[in-house]
């Protein structure tokens, strides 16, 4: 990013806005919903990356386990293939699981991302002159009508 100065003070202040307005009206889709992962909790509701971290290490052994346990029994992973045999947990398959965790990771990204440009925001807002806060004042005015 450019050094910010007075000159461009007002343009990088839009920038951040409509950063901060892109962000929010991200949605994030979650395979598994509100479902509960036994022993871990709701993927969706997880705000620990640490945490986030193991359940993807688990899901990541039980889809190991589960291959190591075909081959033992002397299945193919084409046999496994089937939508009817693809190992699944708490009524999911481990990969949709795995995706949402992927998912979650990169929502709390987003929102850490979001939080400083709110923060940049306040820090830009109050360097602004009287002319540039009237101006988007009125920009904002003129969104409103």
């Amino acid at each position: 990013m450019a050094k910010i100065t007075r000159d461009n003070l007002y343009d990088t202040l839009k920038k951040v806005n409509d950063t901060i307005d892109e962000n929010n009206k991200k949605k994030f889709q979650y395979i598994t919903g509100d479902r509960y992962l036994t022993g871990w909790g709701i993927i969706s509701e997880m705000t620990d990356k640490k945490e986030l971290v193991e359940v993807y290490s688990f899901l990541k052994d039980q889809l190991k386990t589960t291959d190591e346990a075909a081959e033992e029994l002397g299945i193919s992973p084409e046999e496994l293939e089937d939508e009817e045999e693809t190992p699944t947990l708490c009524g999911y398959k481990i990969k949709d699981w795995m995706q949402d965790v992927k998912t979650r990771i990169e929502e709390l990204r987003l929102e850490e991302k979001t939080e400083k440009l709110q923060k940049a925001k306040g820090l830009l807002e109050n360097n602004l002159s009287e002319e540039e806060r009237f101006d988007l004042q009125m920009s904002m005015v003129e969104s409103l009508i």
